[in-house]
């Protein structure tokens, strides 16, 4: 993928991304969710159900929004980091899960669903009844199924809204006119999977 790009802009076809990608060499215009503050705002979620304690639950592959989301997560952690922890893995093991527990987590933002459906599974064999003992949300909108369960907190990709962004830069481009790289904010989706009790956090950002 990032080949082909190169060589697309390298050759001097107007391009317009959608989603951020980092090109050494190049400057490429592109529309893109925002998920550092999509997932600030979902991890001050769970902070404000009385989650005191937060996991970042990431995949191994650090391709851009990744590395966004857990910027956001850090971001919305920076008053206190030893109440916020980031793993990055290739498959959720009951063993993952023990040592977050060990370590006080309840809260946990998961980048997808899979991940998300992992953790609850794995809890359970622990002992731990969701979301009474703790909560999840999803930092995106469903990859490996059509929807998500009915309650999960998540956030909302602006899919349609990046599409037109897109199309509308590149035409600038067409037009002999330089166009900006735009990020478009995400819709934040509350639902019972938080657990906790509502106990606002003030001076979190998100």
């Amino acid at each position: 993928m990032a080949g082909g790009l190169a060589q697309l802009v390298g050759g001097g076809h107007p391009t317009v991304v959608i989603g951020r990608r980092d090109l050494p060499g190049h400057e490429v215009p592109y529309v893109t969710a925002d998920h550092p503050a999509a997932t600030a705002r979902a991890c001050t979620a769970l902070l404000d159900r009385g989650h005191e304690c937060t996991l970042y639950l990431g995949t191994v592959a650090r391709h851009e929004s990744a590395v966004d989301r857990e910027l956001g997560y850090c971001a919305a952690m920076g008053h206190a980091p030893e109440r916020g922890r980031v793993e990055r893995v290739e498959s959720l093991t009951p063993q993952v899960v023990q040592a977050a527990l060990d370590a006080g987590v309840t809260g946990v933002l998961c980048a997808n669903e899979r991940l998300t459906a992992g953790w609850i599974a794995a809890a359970a064999t622990l002992g731990l009844h969701w979301p009474q003992d703790d909560g999840v949300a999803v930092l995106g909108d469903p990859i490996y199924q059509s929807e998500l369960p009915a309650g999960w907190a998540h956030v909302t990709i602006p899919r349609v809204q990046l599409g037109r962004e897109a199309v509308r830069l590149l035409a600038q481009l067409l037009g002999g006119l330089p166009a900006a790289s735009v990020s478009l904010p995400c819709q934040w989706v509350p639902g019972a999977s938080l657990g906790g009790t509502e106990t606002p956090v003030t001076g979190l950002s998100g």
